[in-house]
């Protein structure tokens, strides 16, 4: 990544490019302290678990918000409470959203760069 900003300023100051080599020497000059992610898990298929029903009301909102179900459809029946809807699942009390105006990712993925990363390295580039 580095190397990707460095080569990005280099070309924009019209200086000489500096080889991924040399970052990467100089990287590990510093010798820097690599804290290692651990896994852990995210959530449960359990439909009773909190994770799980608070995902449900999440996508049930957003559904709602793009147009894809209305407040008579019957998988909203279980959150009625004498009949009426809460104020997150009311049409009229939610701003529309347009569906192609909105990024989402799911992960990220650090090895994984948008664009032009040289001629070394573009088995990398998405």
């Amino acid at each position: 990544m580095t190397q990707t900003i460095l080569k990005h300023y280099q070309t924009e100051k019209g200086l000489e490019l500096i080889g991924f080599t040399s970052v990467y020497t100089c990287y590990l000059k510093m010798r820097p302290l690599l804290t290692p992610i651990k896994k852990r898990k995210q959530g449960s298929n359990d439909p009773d678990n909190h994770w799980s029903k608070a995902c449900l009301r999440q996508n049930l909102q957003l559904l709602i918000r793009y147009g894809k179900i209305e407040e008579n459809d019957p998988i909203l029946d279980e959150f009625k409470k004498n009949g009426v809807l809460p104020d997150y699942y009311t049409k009229s009390k939610l701003t529309k959203v347009d569906e192609h105006k909105v990024g989402h990712w799911d992960e990220t993925h650090s090895k994984c760069t948008i664009g032009d990363r040289g001629s070394r390295e573009n088995s990398n580039v998405c």
